[in-house]
């Protein structure tokens, strides 16, 4: 009964968050269903929900080709840029080497803007905007995603995940950071 009334005009929004929160049988596919079709007025909260499940290349796809074509809606940036930290979370290798390209690309294009990065330091790790991108940086990151890592442990903007994934991506090359992090009485246990 409640995924009937995902399209409801009243109703709908609280129906897929109930669904979503629920898991219910066959949420997924519908919610896949009802996203590719184009008509939901929650594209957002649908991303979202899927993303969880870490499946559905065809709405990670759709929503891929909105940032590189610079139309991705404003209205459901929030909710796209949380389900990308879902699918980083939940997704398979192909799944996870899409969206650490579609971060990269987020970050690249300044859809959010830099200061909003900045203001992360010292702050508790959430789910904001900038939060979510750097989480799918940092967790998937490459070669190509260091000079970004590397800018956020300059700029001490999530020092611990920053530095862990240097250690991921590089190995022994980053011990010299992590001895001056060990060797620092304030900083030693981000190390």
């Amino acid at each position: 009964a409640i995924l009937e009334l995902i399209n409801d005009p009243s109703n709908g929004y609280h129906a897929i968050q109930l669904a979503g929160i629920m898991r219910l049988d066959g949420y997924a596919d519908l919610f896949e269903e009802e996203f590719l079709n184009g008509e939901s007025k929650h594209k957002g909260r649908l991303f979202y929900w899927l993303s969880s499940s870490g499946k559905s290349l065809a709405v990670l796809s759709n929503i891929e080709e909105q940032i590189k074509t610079n139309k991705l809606d404003k209205k459901i940036q929030n909710d796209v840029f949380m389900g990308l930290r879902g699918y980083a979370a939940s997704g398979n290798k192909e799944i996870k080497t899409k969206v650490l390209e579609m971060a990269l690309a987020v970050y690249n294009k300044k859809m959010i803007p830099a200061k909003e990065f900045d203001d992360l330091k010292g702050t508790r790790p959430g789910s904001k905007p900038a939060d979510n991108i750097l989480y799918c940086i940092f967790k998937l990151g490459e070669k190509k995603a260091v000079s970004i890592i590397s800018n956020m442990l300059k700029k001490g903007v999530r020092e611990g995940q920053a530095l862990s994934a240097l250690i991921r991506i590089n190995g022994k090359a980053e011990l010299k950071k992590v001895e001056k992090y060990l060797a620092d009485s304030v900083k030693y246990e981000i190390a």
